[in-house]
């Protein structure tokens, strides 16, 4: 979890990534967590050394799931695994924005088919192999965001980019990049 640390007697404001039983190397003073900058980012690197993590803060993880999805189920667990907090929703039942479909759209460099869950039954069921040629990126796009059983999954969303499918070394490189 990501707590902001109030402004120390040096006047610097920042933000430490924390989680439940690391606590204890923060001072508490009313409540909240106070540190000058120099001692929250000497304990912020002694706690990331202590916990092996791959480091994910200071951005939002967004990871949109399917619980009946085997590349979800290892997704997950690596991200368990790693010790990344991350914000997990229901594919299906919320599918990605349009705001967040043209980020991974740009993601991709223009490539929407991408986007695609192409092994899934709705898709061959709608013959979307053959639909999709003379499709416009817009109602692409539009049938992604009303039918969340066609979006490629894992997709997964950050502040500055995005990706879809699990491929751990992928991962691993995407999230160091952060």
């Amino acid at each position: 979890m990501l707590f902001p640390i109030p402004a120390g007697p040096c006047g610097w404001k920042v933000n430490v990534l924390l989680v439940p039983g690391n606590r204890e190397m923060f001072p508490r003073r009313r409540g909240g967590f106070r540190a000058t900058r120099p001692t929250a980012l000497k304990l912020r690197l002694q706690w990331e050394r202590q916990s092996g993590i791959l480091e994910v803060a200071m951005r939002t993880l967004k990871v949109y799931c399917y619980d009946g999805c085997g590349t979800c189920r290892k997704a997950l667990k690596f991200l368990e695994a790693h010790k990344i907090v991350a914000e997990i929703l229901p594919i299906r039942e919320s599918p990605p924005s349009m705001v967040e479909l043209k980020a991974m759209v740009a993601a991709y460099g223009g490539s929407w088919r991408k986007l695609f869950n192409t092994s899934g039954l709705d898709y061959k069921a709608m013959n979307l192999k053959e639909r999709l040629a003379g499709m416009t990126q817009a109602e692409a796009l539009k049938l992604l965001r009303g039918n969340g059983r066609l979006v490629k999954r894992p997709f997964v969303i950050t502040r500055d980019s995005g990706w879809v499918g699990f491929d751990e070394s992928e991962w691993k490189r995407r999230l160091a990049e952060g």
